[in-house]
């Protein structure tokens, strides 16, 4: 997998950009990575069935597609695909990287998919893959990332009772300093970069095994929190 010049999508409104990822997916219109983002969801989700919320202008909701054909779903010989829990973890270290690059915020990973600032909750992913007669097809990255404040995204954590509440860059950058990106400079910005270092990640891993990035996923993992029961089967073989 090499670097690739990402094919940029925006919409104004999707019920999820991973879900419109899977139909462009299927209707043979994705080819080459592919970066999909949207203003607003009405559907975004997270893992376990839960809602992100995805008011318009709010946050970066977006994701990044790697098609894959004909690709063996092995992770065990050269030119293989690993398990895709692996690529949820690359994924993490891609974006905290690229948000701590971008803006100086110490970013920490809760095991597996969440992003934290100062034990808030910024973002999170939820990597997808395509997978048919033991073949990925492809890789489907959902990234969502709080921006700016949103009475909307913090009484529906409220409402939802999931114990703190959430952070956005807003918040936790300078006002001197947030003030500095302009409009929606700051999402495009910050879109541009992930998917790039999404796709750097993932050559890692299928190039170097998933010890590499599991190293480097321990620097930004909280310390309270450890991998789940089938990750640690996943990553003891």
């Amino acid at each position: 997998m090499t670097i690739p010049d990402f094919e940029l999508l925006l919409y104004d409104e999707l019920d999820s950009t991973n879900e419109e990822a899977k139909r462009l997916l299927a209707d043979g219109r994705i080819t080459r990575p592919c970066l999909l983002r949207a203003e607003s969801q009405t559907a975004g989700k997270g893992t376990h069935g839960r809602r992100w919320f995805s008011p318009p202008g709010a946050g970066l909701y977006c994701s990044v597609v790697h098609p894959l054909p004909g690709e063996t779903l092995t992770g065990q010989a050269q030119g293989k695909i690993p398990l895709t829990p692996l690529f949820t973890l690359a994924a993490g270290v891609a974006c905290a990287e690229t948000i701590q690059e971008l803006t100086g915020l110490g970013i920490q990973l809760k095991p597996i998919n969440d992003l934290y600032v100062d034990g808030r909750k910024l973002g999170g992913i939820l990597t997808e893959s395509l997978i048919s007669e033991n073949h990925c097809r492809a890789l489907i990255t959902g990234i969502g990332i709080n921006v700016f404040a949103h009475t909307a995204i913090t009484d529906g954590c409220k409402l939802e009772d999931r114990g703190n509440l959430p952070a956005s860059l807003q918040d936790c950058i300078p006002s001197h300093l947030f003030s500095q990106w302009h409009g929606d400079a700051i999402r495009q910005e910050l879109a541009l970069a992930l998917a790039r270092q999404v796709g750097r990640s993932y050559r890692m891993l299928i190039e170097h095994g998933g010890k590499v990035i599991v190293d480097q996923y321990a620097q930004y993992k909280t310390p309270e929190f450890d991998f789940p029961a089938e990750y640690q089967a996943i990553l003891s073989r």
